[in-house]
Order: structure tokens, then C-alpha cells, then sequence
């Protein structure tokens, strides 16, 4: 007969540990992504792929912490005796769906912030390139990682994890980590070329380049994963062994959300401000003639500024203003004054 479902709060301490750590780090990014959106409509940030894919990773993230929540209530962090087979097989389907919904949600988040430095980067072609290959290999790792975890135990069980049963004990898992991690350092390596090419300050330029670097927090909390992981796949009695494996698994996911999140929460404030290099300044043509009484008057008569609703900063997209400089008195008398005197000079004497 099968047993009765836990209460996964005062069932041991692995299982208080495994829920309060999994909604606490859903709620985190549930709070971030919200700000993003709110900070974006604000700004009328136009909604591209990287947005789409990032709420889509948002979306399988909260399925698989409701999985984990459900896996807990039917056992993990538990002793279950190895006869009560009803109750191993719906903690071993709960646990197979959780591990693909987070391997999928990983992959989506990664893809977002591929899409993210690439709609942000330069129009160069070279920069596009390495973004377009880094992308290539990121779909790569999703097209191996998921299918290796699915089908690592084979027919006809494929959701019944024993080590006995599946591959090398589960050491499936070791490439699918290890090259998540090697991904998510290229993924910052990568944001960071792109951030010399942007026309800001110094300090704007040190904020995101902080943002993009916070990647590399998944790719710790990653190694602490495989690390929680190696022992837990070797021992016998799984719902045991896989609670800390399964905060790690938390921890990562949610990182990973998060990380490709951080950099819009300042590119959508709009507070960065141009450098001298990137205001293009036009001068008036007809004011070009050497030792003309006009050329008091050569000054910028219209400034492209960096226009704050442009996500990218860049001056491609930008607003130009293009009202007269006016100083102490009126531009149009001064014009009509030195116009005169232009006129005079050039009327012949009797």
C-alpha cells in the first residue's frame, strides 16, 4: 500500500531545506523579472527574442520548483522502504520530470542572454559572428544534455533512476554540467567584448560589465552542483541522497534566470550618459567662410544626443535636436547684425 504523502516542512530537515530553499529562490526571480517588465514598459522597450525566451525560462522554472515541491511530498529527503515500489515510481517520475524542466529552463535562459548581447552589440560582423557560433553551441549542449538525461536509464522505465540501471551510474550528468559551466563563462566572456564598443562612461561601462559578470555565479554554483551530485548518484537509496543535490539544482536554475535578467534592470533605467566621443556635432555650412563677421557665430547648431528610450545607447538610433545655441541675447539679432556688417563690407564705396 502506498504511503501517505509528507509534510515536507516537518518531515526531516532535508525536506524543510529543499522547499523553503526552492520557493525562496523562485520568489527572488519572480521579484526580478517583474522589475524588468515594469522597468522596460516604462521605458518602451520593444519586446525581442531574448524578452520571449527569458519569460519562457521563467515559466518552466516555476514548474520544475512545483515538481520539487511534489517530489518532496512523496518522499525525497525521506527513507522509503525499497519494497514500497508504488511510492519509489511516483517520486522517480516527479524527480525525472523536475531534472528536464530544468534543463530546459537552463537552456532558454542561456539562449536568452546570447539573444541579449546580440541585439545589444555592435552591427560589426565580426562581433555578430561570435555571438551567432556561441548561440550554435549553446543549442548544442541543450540538443545533447536533455536527450542524455532523459534517455539515460532506458526502456521501458525511463523515469526510474537506479545506478545499477542507467549509464556509467549517471555520469551523463558530468558533461551536461561540466560544459553548462564552460557555456555560461563564454556567455559573459562574450557580453563583456561587447561593452568597449558602446558609446558611454567609464562608470556606466563598470556597471554592466559588473551585471554580465554576475553569469559567472551560476557557473560556481554549478561546480558546487556536480560536486553534491558525483556521491548522491552512486548511492543506493536516492530519495536520501538527493536533497542537497536538488537545492544546488535550485540555486542554479534560478541563478541562471536571474543573471540573464540583471543587465536590462540598468540598461532600462536609461541613466547612462555619452561619452564626448559619441555626440556628433553639425556645423552650419553657409557659416564656413573664412574671415566672415558670421564666423562669430560658428558654433554647434545641432547636438545627436543618445536618445534613453534606445536600449543599445548607440548614436545609429537617435534624437537630434536641432533649436539654435542662444546666448546672453537673442540668436537672431545677433544673425541680423552680423549680416549688416557682411552687407557693408561688400557694398562698393562712392
Amino acid at each position: 500500500m502506498e504511503a501517505r504523502a509528507v509534510d515536507p516542512i516537518t518531515a526531516t530537515a532535508e525536506t524543510t531545506r529543499v522547499v523553503v530553499s526552492n520557493y525562496t529562490c523562485m520568489a527572488v526571480t519572480i521579484i526580478v523579472l517583474v522589475a524588468r517588465a515594469t522597468l522596460s514598459a516604462k521605458w518602451r522597450r520593444k519586446i525581442g527574442l531574448d524578452d520571449v525566451l527569458l519569460y519562457l525560462a521563467l515559466v518552466v522554472g516555476i514548474i520544475e520548483s512545483i515538481l520539487t515541491e511534489k517530489a518532496v511530498r512523496r518522499g525525497l529527503g525521506t527513507f522509503i522502504r525499497p519494497g514500497n515500489s508504488a511510492t519509489l515510481q511516483r517520486l522517480s517520475e516527479l524527480v525525472y520530470a523536475s531534472d528536464l524542466f530544468f534543463l530546459i529552463a537552463m537552456l532558454l535562459a542561456k539562449l536568452a542572454v546570447v539573444r541579449l548581447v546580440y541585439r545589444s552589440a555592435s552591427r560589426a560582423a565580426i562581433s555578430k559572428g561570435k555571438l551567432m557560433v556561441l548561440q550554435v553551441c549553446v543549442g548544442l549542449w541543450g540538443a545533447f544534455s536533455i536527450p542524455a538525461i532523459a534517455f539515460q536509464c532506458g526502456m521501458p522505465h525511463l523515469w526510474l533512476y537506479l545506478p545499477d540501471r542507467c549509464v556509467g551510474e549517471g555520469a551523463l550528468w558530468y558533461p551536461t554540467l561540466i560544459f553548462s559551466i564552460l557555456t555560461d563563462a563564454w556567455l559573459a566572456v562574450c557580453a563583456w567584448s561587447t561593452v568597449p564598443e558602446r558609446q558611454i562612461g567609464q562608470k556606466q561601462r563598470q556597471i554592466i560589465l559588473g551585471f554580465f559578470g554576475t553569469r559567472f555565479l551560476t557557473c560556481i554554483l554549478t561546480v558546487a552542483q556536480l560536486a553534491l551530485l558525483a556521491p548522491a548518484l552512486r548511492d543506493i537509496n536516492q530519495p536520501r541522497a538527493m536533497p542537497n543535490p536538488t537545492v544546488l539544482k535550485s540555486f542554479v536554475m534560478n541563478a541562471s534566470i536571474i543573471t540573464a535578467a540583471l543587465p536590462v534592470l540598468y540598461k532600462a533605467l536609461g541613466t547612462y550618459t555619452p561619452t564626448p566621443s559619441a555626440q556628433a556635432v553639425i556645423y552650419n555650412p553657409d557659416a564656413e567662410r573664412q574671415g566672415s563677421p558670421l564666423d562669430d557665430l560658428k558654433r554647434p547648431t545641432s547636438v545627436v544626443l543618445p536618445n534613453p528610450k534606445n536600449f543599445d545607447g548607440m548614436v545609429s538610433e537617435a534624437e537630434v535636436k536641432t533649436s539654435p545655441v542662444s546666448g546672453d541675447n537673442d540668436f537672431s539679432s545677433k544673425f541680423s547684425s552680423a549680416f549688416n556688417k557682411e552687407i557693408g563690407s561688400a557694398t562698393p564705396k562712392a
